[in-house]
């Protein structure tokens, strides 16, 4: 997104006063080009290469690259389940009508 477009929407919004966004535009040089993504094929043995290092190595980097590789969710998202796992909490299961801790069978 260029700076140009975020101050139009700054000034849209009433966030800046018509001086300030006039003084930007004038004085605030705007680039005008794309961003591209970068494509970086890993092949599967340098995976098998790195699962075995972390594995050994960084427990807790393993955990997050297994649970992004086998069940395909994003970083943030494997950040905040690890963050706010708790074993020792129980859930109400309503099939059952009972509480019972987290991974029981």
């Amino acid at each position: 997104m260029s700076l140009d477009i975020t101050f139009q929407y700054l000034y849209f919004r009433r966030k800046i006063p018509l001086e300030t966004y006039g003084w930007i535009m004038e004085v605030v040089p705007s680039r005008q080009y794309k961003l591209t993504v970068r494509v970086y094929e890993v092949s599967p043995a340098e995976v098998a290469r790195t699962m075995k290092f972390l594995r050994v190595n960084h427990e807790l980097y393993y955990l997050y690259y297994a649970l992004m590789y086998y069940e395909g969710i994003r970083v943030r998202y494997a950040v905040r389940f690890v963050e706010s796992f708790r074993p020792e909490e129980e859930l109400f299961i309503e099939m059952l009508g009972d509480y019972t801790q987290r991974l029981t069978c």
